[in-house]
């Protein structure tokens, strides 16, 4: 029997990249310590990923459209839950609202959010975007999760 936690690294892809290389890296640092799966938005590799890494794709088309975005964070979630994952480790902007929604929703796996970029400078201009984030941040926040 497994006693390992179960950790998820969701990312976009692994495709070129900084979050990429990380999560890579982070696959075989961490497999020693955790059963880790990698959930990827679109199944796009370059990177190598570890024989005892299981694999879980979230599209298996490259949509990019609302319906497609919300239809993800279900998947996630149900994902997360039928999986028993302990943590979910999130790299990348639609991963972290991915993960942060479904810990709204009420899932019971253990979020860190990982983003290295400037929010306020790059959805600047996207009032919908800055509205959604103070929302998830001060739910979050209320929640202590």
């Amino acid at each position: 029997m497994n006693s390992k936690k179960k950790l998820s690294i969701f990312i976009n892809n692994l495709n070129h990249g900084g979050a990429q290389k990380i999560a890579s890296v982070l696959m075989k640092e961490l497999s020693q310590e955790f059963e880790i799966f990698l959930v990827l938005i679109e199944n796009s590799r370059v990177y190598e990923i570890p024989s005892t890494v299981k694999v879980f794709v979230l599209c298996k088309k490259n949509k990019d459209n609302l319906f497609q975005k919300l239809l993800n964070v279900f998947r996630y979630h149900s994902f997360c839950k039928k999986n028993n994952i302990d943590v979910s480790l999130s790299l990348l902007t639609q991963p972290n609202y991915i993960s942060a929604i479904t810990k709204i929703l009420g899932s019971q796996t253990k979020v860190v959010l990982s983003e290295h970029t400037y929010q306020s400078l790059w959805r600047a201009n996207e009032k919908a975007y800055a509205s959604l984030k103070k929302i998830i941040i001060k739910t979050l926040d209320s929640n202590k999760a």
